[in-house]
Order: structure tokens, then sequence, then C-alpha cells
């Protein structure tokens, strides 16, 4: 590396120092850290700089310390140090950081799309325009039509949804906050050449991870595999949970959010209040001492009716169990 001028005789000696570098000035010595080995806490931003096939990974703010280099810049850290004048700079194409511009999955819906009303030409043919979801599945669509004398006619077709390079999040059900799991994330390759992935676990409020949030897998062609992120639980509610994955590969990107119920630590405890609304209505309802905070909540129905609270009813039967 000195032979290069890659770096002086003194550079590799230098123990990992506390470094604010300026991107677009590369006079002084630059620090590469090597991939899988910053701990989360330094909450690193990266980028890969490369010189000639050299790449590595600068950042911008400050380090802990590591070992100190050996003649060729290699230590017990793994870096390497080096200075330079000029250098063209890529954002996240590799390291700890997600390559920009990775859509996030978001919409998962049972039911795509419902039509009850859909008028037909004189032909018997109609347009629809349907927003698919990020599912990656199969649609099922199923059609029923009656004419104006009488006749009755059906159908049904699958609609497949797919892309090549994917990942998903097996959530149970439910968890219940101070749960101990270990969230499986499936990565899906099925393209024609082998891919080295990297996974990112966006932090939330509600969950704190047990190690790195970061992880990388090698995938060949049509393989699936299955990386396990621990979490412990700390908020009960309706939380959400986004993975990364990304490859060299442009196809081989993407990014989704699936929601989970956390359900609080204890016992669910109903108490229903009925009576007529006539005039002024009054009603008290104690709440246990030894409640969950932020659990205790009060629905109020008012019908006009009988029937009104029979059809209610019967909504209910029909959501339960199987919606």
């Amino acid at each position: 590396m000195v032979e290069e001028r890659w770096t002086t005789s003194w550079q590799p000696l230098d123990a990992w120092p506390d470094l604010r570098e300026d991107v677009n000035r590369f006079d002084d010595p630059i620090i590469f850290y090597p991939d899988d080995v910053i701990s989360d806490h330094s909450e690193s931003e990266f980028l890969s700089v490369m010189k000639g096939d050299r790449v590595g990974f600068l950042s911008d703010r400050p380090r802990p310390q590591a070992g100190v280099y050996d003649a060729m810049g290699v230590g017990s850290g793994g870096g390497t140090a080096f200075g330079s004048s000029r250098m063209n700079i890529r954002a996240g194409s590799s390291g700890t950081r997600p390559p920009d511009g990775i859509r996030v999955r978001t919409w998962f819906p049972e039911t795509l799309a419902w039509k009850p009303l859909v008028i037909t030409d004189e032909n018997g043919r109609a347009t629809l325009d349907v927003d698919l979801a990020d599912s990656i599945t199969t649609w099922r669509l199923a059609a029923s039509a009656s004419s104006a004398d009488g006749r009755l006619g059906s159908s049904s077709r699958g609609l497949v949804a797919f892309q090549p390079f994917f990942v998903d999040i097996d959530f149970p059900v439910a968890l219940t906050m101070n749960d101990e799991v270990s969230v499986p994330v499936a990565v899906y390759n099925y393209l024609k050449e082998a891919q080295s992935v990297s996974l990112k676990v966006e932090r939330e409020s509600w969950f704190e991870l047990e190690g790195e949030p970061f992880a990388r897998i090698d995938l060949g062609p049509g393989e699936v595999k299955a990386v396990f992120f621990r979490v412990h639980v700390k908020e009960f509610g309706r939380h959400r949970l986004t993975v990364y994955a990304w490859g060299a590969d442009e196809a081989a990107r993407d990014a989704i959010r699936r929601e989970v119920e956390v359900v609080p630590d204890g016992k669910l405890v109903e108490i229903a209040v009925n009576d007529r609304l006539e005039g002024k209505f009054a009603r008290s309802i104690r709440i246990p001492e030894n409640a969950i905070p932020g659990t205790p909540k009060i629905f109020a129905k008012v019908y006009p009716g009988v029937y009104a609270q029979v059809v209610d009813g019967v909504e209910g039967m029909l959501g339960a169990p199987h919606g």
C-alpha cells in the first residue's frame, strides 16, 4: 500500500480515531471500516468508496476504539487506512445501509376488490381497474352474473402476483407484551443467479432487538432461506415491523412492513351495562386498581330500537370466527 502511494508508513499504525470527515474532502486519510463489524450503537451511515477495484466504507461519525493495525493496514478490527484526492462516491450499495429507492410493501388485504354492481355492455363484457396489492400470491377471481331475462353464469380464475426476489415476515396471529420471540424472515431468490443478500431490521420503540439489526445470507438460484431476529416486546397495541433485503443485483431488492397485534400481559375483563335511554342516564364503572395502565376502554352503543340491536348481533355472528 505504501509502494502504491495509497498511504504513508505511519497511517496503518493509527488506531481507529474519532473521525469526522467531510465527504467532499479526500486529501486527509480516510478510515475503512469492515462490513458486519460495526456495532449498532455507533448508528453509522455508510458510503461505498471506490478507488480502482478497491471498495470500502466511509463514515462521517465518531467510531469506537479498536486495535492497532499491522504493516498491511489490517489489525484486530480488520480495517484499512489510506489517503487519496480523487474518488467516486456511491451511496449505500453495500454494507449495512439499504440502497436508495427500495419500495416498502405495506398493503396486504384479504379481499382485493368487491364489485357487486358491475354493468356489462351489450356483448356481456366489462372492464375493471383494480390496484394490485403488495402480496406475493395467487389471487382467486370469482365472478357471478345474471341477465335481464334471468339467465345465470359464474366463473373463477387465478391471478398471479409475483416478483423473482422478495422477503416476508412470518408473524404469529398475536404477541403478548413482555414476550421474547425469534421472528422468522424468509428470503426468496427465484433469480437465475446466486445472491449474497444483506438484511436490515428497522428499529421501533415497541420492541427491543437482541443482537445486531443486520444479517447476511447467501442464496443460490431458486433457493429460500430464513433468518431469525430475536425481539423483546415492550408495548401493547397495533405495531409494525419493517425489514429491508438487498443484493448486488438491481433485481435483488425488496422491503416489507407487516403489522402485528400485541395484547397486554394480563386477563381480559369485560363489564356490560344495559338500560333504556330515557331522559338523563348515568352509570358508574369501577376500574380495578391493578388494571394495566393504558388498557381500560369504554365503548358506548345506542340503538334506536330492538331491530337495530338484532342486526348488530347478526353482523357479529357473521364476523366470527371466519369473517
